[in-house]
């Protein structure tokens, strides 16, 4: 009945936003002025293949010293990769973060309807996006997306001549397509992403593939949903892991009896005494909801392997730039140190997205160039920089109005002086806002300041927050700066 339930809704979200699933550019798009003339010299042949892994966070990646082996061939690539070890991302949610990054545009300064709450969303069709670009100079364009954040109407298809919203097959038959065990997993459209590499291997192009398994409501193959949890048998095994469960939670890891029946009318839940209130969160339970996340992450590492293997087969992998990143992280069961844990925002609760903490916003940034030697870089980048690098790769010159930078020179290990360090922004909606160095983060939510020193406590567990402290009057005025704009601030870091 839940899957069903499911469906409905994402049927209900195509139905009701559906517009025309591709947006084909032939002519340079009318709108901003696009300075897209190639640079002298800097033709380049490759192919450009983003895998963006919805809700993984960077530091449950073994690369990054994580105990589980969750991501054994994300690993590997790693190690020839050029690994930047402080990306982090322009929104806590799918629509402002890929919006951000497809645009380079920061999510205030993008001219979009935004509202969360009805899902009112959508880039202007002004905007120039990177697959846009991309075509304009010869490449085909296509994105394998899945789950209803990603439907057309939000804007992500402009500039894709292919844009498949899974489960919904519109990349041979433009119909919504109906089966019993709908998922929003990677496995219903890797065939697909497969077949696509298979037809244009002797063609240049630009290609997004969108992993949800790490989301809500882990929707990966069910065989893989116990190789981390072992025998657990507890009340998380006998509830779905969705929004139902995390909306019946309070602060604390307090389940709530009477919201749980209410959000899951027709699942048994005969395990649980008739006069039982509140259910109480073990640490054997949240151990098995972080095993829970961590599956969905060893699962879609399987396809990247898979596809890296395609890659080789079919001579690509001299070709093609692979890119692999997030559009943002999640927060499994953390406790902070500001006001931001209050309720159900965060802070002994599971699996929430409302606020800006780094297992949110901090994300792996990963570019295997075929060029280029790889090696880790500790410089504080942005999600929003992405566009113009890509760009950059392809000779191509930015629109004008992209915010983000080229991050070439650092790549190629040159001109790093002439690169400084730039502070990072990420915002959860317009009440909360954040601005971030590699040493401070500075959030304000609802008028209410935090601080925190990232080098001393990257957990964010003490609020050192103080208006008179010269890093705290620094971090205020750039934000302040910001938030007037919508642009990066004046100065460096």
């Amino acid at each position: 009945m839940r899957r069903k339930t499911v469906f409905i809704i994402s049927a209900a979200l195509y139905l009701l936003f559906s517009v025309s699933p591709f947006t084909v550019t032939e002519e340079k798009p009318s709108g901003p002025a696009f300075d897209g003339d190639r640079q002298p010299g800097k033709e380049k042949p490759y192919n450009v293949l983003l895998i963006v892994l919805d809700s993984c966070r960077a530091d449950h990646l073994g690369y990054n010293g994580y105990q589980r082996n969750t991501s054994p061939n994300i690993d590997k690539l790693a190690k020839e990769s050029i690994v930047f070890d402080q990306a982090i991302a322009q929104g806590n949610y799918t629509l402002p973060s890929f919006g951000s990054f497809l645009t380079s545009k920061y999510p205030p300064s993008l001219p979009t309807s935004n509202d969360r709450a009805t899902l009112k969303y959508q880039i202007n069709e002004t905007v120039i996006t990177l697959p846009q670009a991309l075509k304009i100079y010869g490449y085909r364009t296509a994105a394998f997306p899945t789950g209803p954040y990603m439907a057309p109407t939000f804007g992500f298809s402009q500039g894709f001549d292919i844009y498949t919203n899974f489960p919904f097959d519109v990349y041979k038959t433009q119909q919504i397509v109906k089966t019993e065990n709908l998922r929003f997993s990677m496995k219903e459209y890797f065939p697909t992403v497969l077949e696509y590499l298979d037809a244009h291997k002797n063609d240049k192009f630009f290609m997004l593939v969108h992993s949800n398994d790490m989301h809500m409501p882990y929707d990966y193959p069910p065989e893989y949903c116990n190789i981390f949890a072992g025998d657990y048998q507890g009340a998380l095994s006998k509830i779905p892991i969705d929004g139902g469960l995390t909306n019946a939670m309070k602060k604390g890891g307090i389940i709530e009896v009477d919201k749980l029946r209410k959000n899951f009318p027709d699942l048994p839940l005969d395990f649980i005494p008739p006069d039982t209130k509140e259910i109480q969160l073990t640490k054997t339970d949240v151990d098995y909801a972080v095993a829970r996340y961590d599956a969905g992450i060893f699962y879609a590492d399987l396809c990247v392997g898979k596809i890296v293997n395609k890659l080789e087969e079919f001579g690509l992998m001299q070709k093609t730039i692979l890119i692999i990143i997030a559009d943002h992280g999640r927060t499994i069961y953390e406790t902070h140190g500001g006001k931001t844990n209050r309720g159900g925002w965060g802070g002994e609760t599971l699996y929430v997205t409302h606020t800006l903490y780094d297992e949110l916003v901090k994300v792996p940034l990963i570019i295997k160039h075929p060029k280029i030697n790889g090696r880790r870089i500790s410089h504080q980048v942005q999600l929003v920089d992405l566009m113009p690098t890509v760009l950059g790769f392809a000779g191509i010159k930015p629109p004008a109005e992209t915010q983000g930078i080229n991050l070439e020179p650092l790549i190629s290990g040159n001109n790093t002086v002439d690169l400084p360090e730039r502070y990072a922004y990420a915002e959860a909606g317009q009440t909360e806002r954040c601005i971030r160095t590699s040493e401070w983060k500075l959030i304000l939510k609802d008028n209410e300041y935090e601080m925190y020193n990232l080098r001393d406590d990257p957990g964010e567990t003490k609020n050192l927050w103080d208006e008179n402290n010269p890093p705290a009057k620094d971090l205020k005025a750039k934000l302040e700066e910001y938030s007037k704009s919508n642009t990066q601030p004046s100065g460096k870091k």
